[in-house]
């Protein structure tokens, strides 16, 4: 795949034989906001075209996955989160304990699945 744009238009991805060797690390590749931004456009581009549900977070994505994973718990058998830090388990034990206005039988349903550092 190799990925083209010019300044102030959108970026084009087309598909080639061609393999890209990275010429920048992946954290500093990530540390420009433009590349961080384009880079999640194309990713929410993708997916929703293989009609997968997607949302941008503005801010800390944390709230909005969890708050994502709890509206879809009622219409579906069961919702997976995979993290690889806690923070999205630490939430969702705030919604347990401080009684929130939460059916639990739907909170029982998702479930947290941490990579194998933790």
């Amino acid at each position: 795949m190799c990925i083209t744009g010019q300044k102030n238009t959108e970026t084009n991805v087309k598909r080639s034989n061609i393999s890209l060797i990275p010429t920048v690390s992946q954290e500093k590749f990530l540390a420009n906001p433009k590349n961080k931004d384009r880079l999640i456009s194309i990713l929410v581009n993708k997916f929703s075209s293989l009609n997968m549900a997607c949302k941008k977070a503005d801010e800390d994505a944390d709230c909005l996955i969890v708050n994502s994973a709890l509206a879809l718990a009622p219409t579906h058998p069961s919702v997976v989160v995979i993290s690889e830090d806690i923070d999205l388990f630490v939430i969702l034990i705030d919604i347990f304990t401080f009684g929130h206005v939460l059916d639990c039988k739907y909170c029982i349903n998702i479930i947290f699945r941490f990579c194998q550092y933790f």
